[in-house]
């Protein structure tokens, strides 16, 4: 149901065109994946599921001192977002939180000891009209999309200095490093066909 987590091969992904990140240099966590639910993995719901890798890209487990916040545009006085524990156990996204009104366009963010530690994604909504799964039936409707995001740490200590810095990681690349050549790759990668595509063109009008 969610890209990856059965053997944490998590890549830089945001099929999430109408999502927005507000980068904070200071936080410790950058989005490294979004991405919005097929109708065979959404299956109905309406959630924003959220997990969390560490400096060696290790799935962040439950712990009360980290919460899920998010808030959405509008909220008026007396409406309440509480944060989401991360409570969840390793089967599944260790925190969610519901988006309870179709027209509501909401932000996320990570919170560790009442403190925010990541950067802040705005613009989920379940607005959006409905897809149909592999088997005909209705996966996503209106007012019931899903999505699934990760977070990874950006650097190995914050600057609070709160955290312990990693271990040793011998030979292998932080996951910062192999998300920032993965992209470089694919960029090259598409560069090369249009050079090939360009070349054919050419060979043909001569």
């Amino acid at each position: 149901m969610f890209p990856g987590r059965d053997g944490y091969t998590y890549r830089m992904r945001n099929d999430v065109s109408w999502v927005a990140v507000e980068i904070d240099s200071l936080a410790l966590y950058g989005a490294t994946m979004i991405h919005h639910l097929t109708p065979d993995e959404n299956r109905g719901k309406h959630n924003i599921y959220v997990d969390v890798l560490d400096a060696m890209g290790k799935l962040v487990a439950a712990h009360s001192s980290w919460r899920l916040a998010w808030d959405w545009e509008e909220r008026q006085p007396g409406e309440i977002a509480p944060p989401a524990r991360f409570e969840k156990p390793p089967t599944e996204p260790v925190a969610n939180i519901a988006i309870g009104n179709k027209l509501m366009r909401v932000s996320i963010w990570i919170e560790k000891d009442g403190k925010r530690v990541s950067d802040i994604l705005h613009g989920f909504t379940t607005n959006m009209p409905d897809e149909r799964a592999g088997d005909g039936s209705i996966g996503n409707s209106w007012g019931h999309h899903s999505y699934y995001v990760v977070f990874a740490q950006k650097r190995s200590v914050p600057p609070n200095g709160d955290d312990k810095p990693p271990v040793d990681n011998g030979d292998k690349l932080p996951l910062e490093r192999i998300v920032a050549l993965e992209t470089a790759v694919a960029e090259l990668q598409g560069a090369m066909q249009l050079i090939k595509q360009l070349a054919a063109q050419l060979e043909g009008e001569l």
